[in-house]
């Protein structure tokens, strides 16, 4: 390597390090590019299913100039979201890491729901909390999805499934989901 570029690698380490001691947050957010490609991924195996749960795949996170694993791990599941993985990018010879983030699930329609369908709701159940029916948008048309019970979570509260008027004539779905007390 010749002394300019050493100069340069010695200027850009001290400043991702000085954004990284006085900003975390600015730090995680910072593009790494490389021109190292990353191995082939570890084929890991998916434990079973945690309920309020979703799984994020691991990847390889560039550390002291060689990659390293980062196994998979559970993330609590984020409703309306859906998570985009961790992941490597290759653009122009270089290898660019996009960190793995959530994404917001909108669904919109045009046609407003109709009237909610009048259910008679079971008898109360002793752990349970009874989550209404609503309308779903499926396939460029409502269908209704009946109530169900759900198991209670200590310290939630359940805020049910509903349509909200956007203006300009569209709707936009906000689906049911667990909110702390």
């Amino acid at each position: 390597m010749n002394m300019q570029r050493r100069k340069f690698a010695l200027l850009a380490t001290s400043v991702l390090a000085a954004i990284a001691t006085v900003t975390p947050v600015a730090a995680q957010e910072l593009t790494i590019s490389i021109g190292t490609p990353p191995p082939a991924p570890i084929v890991e195996t998916v434990p079973p299913p945690r309920p309020d749960f979703i799984w994020a795949p691991g990847y390889w996170r560039w550390v002291d100039a060689r990659h390293a694993w980062v196994p998979g791990r559970w993330i609590e599941e984020r409703p309306g979201y859906r998570w985009i993985a961790d992941r490597w990018i290759e653009g122009g010879g270089n290898w660019r890491f996009v960190p793995g983030r959530w994404e917001e699930i909108v669904i919109t329609s045009r046609v407003a729901p109709p009237i909610a369908i009048v259910e008679t709701v079971p008898p109360p159940r002793v752990g349970f909390v009874w989550a209404p029916g609503h309308w779903r948008w499926e396939n460029e048309r409502h269908v209704w999805v009946p109530g169900r019970w759900l198991e209670e979570r200590a310290g939630y509260r359940w805020i049910t499934d509903r349509w909200l008027e956007g203006g300009n004539g569209s709707w936009r779905f906000m689906p049911g989901h667990w909110a702390r007390i």
